[in-house]
């Protein structure tokens, strides 16, 4: 695409794979990476524009699962029960209306040699009132083309004491036949769904919140009129002062268009603020219809309150997407190290492409 570069913000969780015996069967944690790749205008930063869908209304979101360092086939896990319980979230998003997902398009594995081997899901997503988009077209605008999703689960190590003789160690073989069992583990299941309120919840509704927190698009909009009488108003004062001091100011603000009328350099700035200044609404997920197992134990709390949850951030120099594989064996260090957090533990690096 002329005139952008790509980069791609990329965040870390960790969650434990609880169980009631540690036992070689079951990969010890789950640790999700999440990148987002985005387009952004040359010459300008991404942290100064705001960032709506493509003009085609669709996302997609790649899915990628390893085990350990090993990435796995699409055609081994397209069918297991474990992508089954990702896309039923996802339709939970669906069917909520305060999300801005219409539905999930065809499902289709990738494999060209361009790309790391994954399922496509096409997220289609409602598109930004007129209203908003015309307001919005005073801001930098950039593109979230796309969403990779990485699941990484970590086998359990070979463990020996005085009370348990030494386990082997989880095979892809032996993961694959895990993810396969009908209806999905309660291990697997718990910390799938832990991580995925947390990855809509951060970094749908909060991070990219024009594209799919739909009830902040409709704040937003509703303020649109109230930000045109605003300036409407001091216009008007300002023409009908005494003191010339007021016009002076006007005319002395900053325009972003030729042209542009001192009531839409007011109402812009107005919109400026609102974006950069206020709290973003809806960052509270719908409980799952199937919040509870088939053994009456709960599952995950779609619905569980900002507070609830203390993210714990990592300091990290950037790193370009091409040298993730190359840094395996410093990730893989570094969650070592974190073996012993219980909470999850999130990575923000902001990596670029240029496209010319």
């Amino acid at each position: 695409m002329d005139g952008f570069y790509e980069t791609h913000p990329r965040t870390l969780y960790r969650f434990g794979v609880v169980t009631q015996a540690q036992a070689g069967g079951y990969p010890s944690s789950l640790n999700p990476h999440v990148t987002h790749h985005v387009l952004v205008p040359i010459g300008q930063r991404l942290q100064s524009c705001q960032i709506l869908c493509p003009a085609n209304g669709k996302v997609a979101l790649n899915l990628y699962l390893k085990l350990g360092r090993e990435l796995l086939n699409p055609e081994t896990f397209i069918n297991s029960s474990l992508f089954a319980e990702v896309v039923d979230l996802l339709r939970v998003l669906v069917a909520d209306n305060t999300i801005s997902i219409n539905g999930i398009g065809e499902i289709t594995m990738v494999s060209d040699t361009s790309t790391r081997a994954h399922v496509s899901l096409p997220l289609e997503l409602a598109p930004v009132g007129e209203l908003l988009d015309n307001a919005l077209s005073s801001q930098p605008i950039a593109r979230l083309s796309s969403i990779d999703l990485e699941l990484q689960y970590t086998p359990t190590g070979q463990k020996t004491t005085a009370d348990h003789p030494a386990t082997r160690s989880l095979t892809v073989t032996d993961f694959n036949s895990l993810i396969h069992v009908q209806p999905l583990v309660l291990p697997l299941k718990l910390s799938l769904q832990n991580f995925m309120e947390r990855f809509v919840r951060r970094n749908l509704l909060y991070q990219t919140p024009l594209v799919f927190n739909s009830q902040w698009r409709k704040t937003l909009e509703s303020s649109i009129a109230y930000r045109q009488s605003i300036s409407r108003s001091l216009v008007r004062i300002a023409k009908e002062s005494i003191s010339d001091e007021l016009r002076v100011e006007l005319d002395k603000m900053p325009s972003k268009r030729e042209g542009e009328s001192s009531e839409a350099k007011i109402a812009r700035m107005l919109l400026e603020l609102q974006l950069n200044a206020s709290t973003i609404p809806n960052t509270r997920v719908r409980r799952s219809p199937s919040s509870r197992s088939s053994s009456g134990a709960p599952s995950c709390n779609m619905g569980m309150d900002e507070d609830a949850f203390s993210d714990q951030e990592v300091a990290s120099e950037p790193w370009r997407e091409e040298a993730c594989e190359d840094d395996q064996e410093d990730l893989d260090q570094h969650l070592m190290e974190l073996e012993r957090n219980d909470s999850d533990v999130s990575l923000e690096v902001l990596p670029a492409t240029i496209r010319k």
